[in-house]
C-alpha cells in the first residue's frame, strides 16, 4: 500500500460557470444526472469521474451523461488509471472515514467563524489517499459499484410494493362504500 496526495494521481478541473456557456441549447450536467449516475440508473460507465461540490460525493459518469456540459457545481477528475482504479476512488471518496476526517480538518483550518462552504480543487489536491495494489482496488471498487446498483434496485422494489399495497387499500376502501 502506498499513500499519495490526490494531485499525484488525479487531475482536477472545475466545470464552467453556466452563465458563460455560449450555447443556450447546451445540454448541462445537472444534480439529477449526478444522482442517476451515482445510483447506477444508466449502467454504461465511461472513464470520466466527477465530484459534486454541493454534495461532496463522487461518481463515474455514464454514457448517457458524459457528453453534457459540466457546470461549476462539479469537478471533473482525470484519474491516472495505472495507479488508481476509478471506482476505488469513488468508494474512498464517498465512504472512507479518513476522507471525511480530512474534510473536517480542512474546515477547521479556515479559522474561527469561517466555514468551508464546499470542496475546492486546492483542498482536493492536498488530500491523501491510501492505495493498495490494483487487484484489491478493482475488487473493492467493483463491489462498491454493485452495492450501489443493488441499493437502487431494492429502493425501486420497495416503491413498487408500496404502490401495489396502496392500490389494494384503495380497492378495499372503495368496496366498503
Amino acid at each position: 500500500m502506498s499513500v499519495y496526495k490526490l494531485r499525484d494521481v488525479i487531475q482536477f478541473s472545475v466545470g464552467k460557470n453556466a452563465s458563460r456557456i455560449k450555447d443556450k441549447d447546451a445540454d448541462l450536467y445537472t444534480q439529477e444526472d449526478f444522482d442517476n449516475d451515482l445510483r447506477r440508473r444508466n449502467n454504461q460507465d465511461t472513464t470520466k469521474c466527477i465530484i459534486n461540490l454541493m454534495k461532496s460525493k463522487a461518481t463515474m459518469m455514464t454514457e448517457m451523461t458524459s457528453e453534457k456540459f459540466v457546470t461549476s457545481n462539479f469537478i471533473e477528475c482525470v484519474i491516472d488509471e495505472d495507479k488508481l482504479y476509478p471506482w476505488y476512488f469513488v468508494y474512498k471518496f464517498n465512504e472512507d472515514k479518513k476522507f471525511c476526517q480530512q474534510f473536517a480538518a480542512a474546515e477547521q483550518g479556515y479559522g474561527a467563524g469561517a466555514s468551508l462552504k464546499r470542496l475546492n480543487v486546492k483542498l482536493l489536491q492536498e488530500m491523501e489517499i491510501v492505495i493498495p495494489n490494483m487487484k484489491e482496488q478493482v475488487v473493492i471498487g467493483n463491489m462498491y459499484k454493485l452495492a450501489l446498483e443493488k441499493d437502487r434496485l431494492m429502493e425501486e422494489q420497495m416503491r413498487q410494493v408500496h404502490t401495489y399495497t396502496m392500490e389494494i387499500i384503495r380497492l378495499i376502501d372503495s368496496e366498503d362504500r
